[in-house]
């Protein structure tokens, strides 16, 4: 086998430092020393590593693997790096978009950085004639001063003309990816925006685009060697439809499906969507991207006004349409004694009916005798629980996968002591053949 396409020394001496933060342990934590990969931290992920691993372990020579919730391109990287071409669907536009840039490196990283730093120089000049947005949350995020520097870097990179839509795209991210660590309130990448809570860390918006460009710029120089060779491509595609694909095609699917733990996936990407423009009100994220996504959340199921019924009466469920129905309605009168606000009974009777679809959609582009690997947990909604790890492998099977098995990672929920329920939950590896 070749060398590999990350070179850690290389990685490690081409490194520019940001002052130090506190380090947190979690899976997806440890790709933000990898390159590429800690461009940006969506707040759902898992470890490149232990994916190339899989990957490698799992897809012949020439064979391929998909990930269907590709998110922000972990697995596809990870594919490049174990030398194994790696497609994504992913409908959510801004990750979309991530991996899209990610998998397409500039054919020169140097003109890269000078188009970059040619930003920064004419947002210096055009910084005193900005006018501050209204946007309210906005206006929560950011001093006035963060806010000019970071207004006159958008408008500079809108009027900048770039060479190349590879280096406009890598330059959207690197002011993309300073937003949070340049706002003063909790907008940490695993919570909702929190405009109540301060942090230490604050940078300089102009300080850390230049930062930023150079990480990027070291990145690009390691990654862009065996990029074209190995890259795959990611797809706008619904993973519940996979329209327009070649049958059989994938030896592997690795993914991370969405959570069924009323986590908005949508509301997570809120500030960089609104500070392009791309939303203007908490309101706008349904339309934008929530409705693009698997259920998740009980926001999605009730802005849909979703009913029970239909969605337990669908065809794919029948695997586990008794049990599913059993949590379903028992949700549903917790739902009534709470004052019946969350949607918890329709938002866990669409996941499944949705992951249901997403099996039967993948089942033609899975080869036979390949493998799914998902990394899954399950959920207890009002301290109800719900085995998901159990109903997802009934519902492969009823799609037609042959068998499946449950590797356990670890224990979920102890570590809150606020928590109204003390259900012990778990995360894994959900093993299903083909």
């Amino acid at each position: 086998m070749s060398s590999p396409l990350f070179d850690n020394n290389e990685f490690d001496k081409q490194n520019p430092e940001m002052p130090p933060k506190t380090a947190r342990r979690g899976a997806f934590t440890d790709n933000m020393r990898l390159p590429v990969h800690r461009w940006f931290r969506f707040s759902a992920g898992f470890s490149a590593e232990w994916a190339e691993d899989v990957i490698a372990a799992h897809v012949p020579p020439h064979g391929r693997a998909l990930d269907p919730f590709a998110g922000s391109g972990t697995a596809l990287i990870a594919g490049a790096q174990a030398q194994c071409v790696t497609d994504g669907f992913e409908t959510h536009p801004l990750l979309n978009h991530l991996t899209a840039t990610k998998m397409r490196p500039p054919s020169c990283e140097e003109q890269f950085r000078r188009e970059a730093f040619n930003v920064l120089r004419l947002a210096d000049n055009m910084r005193s004639q900005m006018i501050l947005p209204h946007n309210k949350l906005l206006r929560k995020c950011y001093t006035d001063d963060v806010l000019y520097s970071l207004k006159s870097l958008k408008e500079a990179y809108e009027r900048y003309t770039f060479s190349s839509e590879s280096i406009a795209n890598h330059v959207w991210w690197c002011i993309t990816s300073i937003l949070r660590e340049t706002s003063g309130v909790g907008t940490a990448q695993w919570q909702y925006i929190l405009p109540n809570h301060s942090k230490n860390n604050v940078y300089d918006p102009y300080y850390a685009f230049m930062n930023k460009v150079e990480i990027f710029h070291a990145d690009m120089k390691i990654f862009k060697t065996k990029a074209e060779e190995y890259a795959g491509s990611i797809y706008n595609i619904d993973a519940r439809k996979c329209e327009k694909m070649t049958d059989k095609q994938y030896n592997l699917v690795i993914t991370s499906p969405p959570y069924p733990n009323n986590y908005d996936y949508a509301d997570a990407t809120r500030l960089e969507l609104t500070f392009w423009g791309h939303v203007d009100r908490w309101a706008d994220l349904h339309k934008k991207v929530r409705q693009c996504l698997i259920p998740s959340c009980a926001q999605h199921t009730s802005t849909e006004k979703m009913l029970l019924e239909p969605l337990l009466q669908h065809p794919v469920t029948s695997p586990i349409r008794s049990e599913l129905t059993e949590v379903c309605t028992a949700l549903q009168h917790e739902r009534e004694k709470k004052g019946g606000r969350k949607t918890y009974h329709t938002m866990l009777a669409a996941y499944f009916r949705d992951l249901g679809r997403t099996f039967h959609a993948l089942r033609p582009l899975v080869v036979d005798g390949g493998t799914l690997c998902l990394i899954i947990g399950d959920s207890a909604p009002y301290g109800i629980h719900a085995p998901v790890d159990k109903w997802l492998g009934e519902l492969a099977q009823g799609a037609g996968f042959k068998e499946y098995t449950f590797e356990k990672v670890r224990d979920r929920n102890i570590k809150w002591k606020n928590r109204k329920h003390r259900v012990p939950l778990k995360e894994g590896i959900l093993w299903i053949r083909g």
